[in-house]
């Protein structure tokens, strides 16, 4: 007669398979449950805190005895996840580019002057050729601010003057000279304020000397207004001077640095102010003077 190992829970008896009736065999048809200390079949209410005394709760169900192995419960394998976003690129770290020398020697940059300032100074040399520094009687007056003297002759030239190298200023009812900001609210005694710097009498307008003879004389420094804009790779650097003196300009560069020096307003005044620059090719840079009004 066959024997066989029965597999029903809380069975594992052997058995003859041709003695195997409907209550050959009590076991459990629930699974082990295991909580809190306690060890239990689903089952039924049976349990017990020791492990050996679980294994041999009687079961709880009568039938037949079971000889088919039960199969091994097979583990749902992990599904992988495809991340659909593609790996990020390598960052390729570029090698720092190497600021040029300051060193460098400062190249000058040739002008070129515009028809619209020729115009301008044209106009300026032919009124300062009409009045020639005379007045309306045929006296010649000194032409610096604030000097009234008049011209006697030679002697005139010996004569110290006195007179303002700024400008007039009108602010807020208040009148004076940028030069030496002495204020006052009257106008009579803003035209008698005695200057504030003494020289040379000036007989002939500075505009017809520094034009015609392209010559300056002791020009005041002064600032004047710029500003700069990039785009497309170049970059445009303005300053703005009321008449230049095309002779006077003189702007150098490197490919780093640059300096601009120019006389303007005339020849009463001097602009001067370097810039740093970052790895500018001077060999491509031009250099315009023109007149916004022609």
């Amino acid at each position: 007669m066959p024997s066989v190992r029965c597999y029903n829970k809380g069975c594992g008896k052997v058995f003859d398979t041709e003695d195997n009736g409907d209550k050959s065999c009590r076991y459990h048809p629930g699974e082990p449950y295991f909580h809190d200390a306690k060890k239990q079949w689903t089952c039924c209410k049976k349990y017990s805190t020791d492990f050996s005394d679980f294994l041999i709760l009687e079961g709880c169900t009568v039938g037949p005895h079971n000889p088919d192995k039960p199969r091994a419960v097979e583990e749902p394998k992990p599904k992988v996840e495809i991340d659909p976003t593609p790996p990020p690129k390598p960052i390729v770290t570029k090698p720092p580019i190497e600021r040029p020398s300051s060193d460098a020697p400062l190249q000058k940059l040739s002008p070129q002057v515009l028809s619209s300032l020729k115009k301008s100074l044209e106009s300026l040399r032919k009124e300062g050729s009409s009045t020639s520094g005379d007045s309306e009687n045929g006296v010649k007056n000194c032409h610096n601010s604030g000097c009234k003297a008049v011209y006697h002759g030679i002697d005139s030239d010996t004569e110290t003057c006195f007179y303002h190298p700024g400008v007039p200023v009108f602010h807020e009812g208040c009148k004076y000279w940028s030069c030496c900001q002495r204020k006052t609210t009257e106008f009579e005694a803003f035209l008698d304020q005695p200057g504030c710097t003494s020289g040379r009498h000036s007989w002939t307008k500075e505009v017809e000397a520094a034009t015609i003879n392209a010559m300056v004389v002791t020009p005041t420094t002064s600032q004047c207004r710029f500003d700069w804009f990039q785009m497309s790779g170049n970059i445009t650097l303005s300053v703005y001077a009321k008449n230049i003196i095309p002779e006077s300009v003189d702007v150098r560069c490197n490919e780093v640095f640059l300096n601009v020096s120019l006389v303007y307003d005339g020849g009463k005044a001097l602009f001067e102010r370097g810039f740093n620059l970052y790895g500018v090719s001077y060999r491509k840079s031009t250099l315009l003077i023109y007149s916004v009004h022609s």
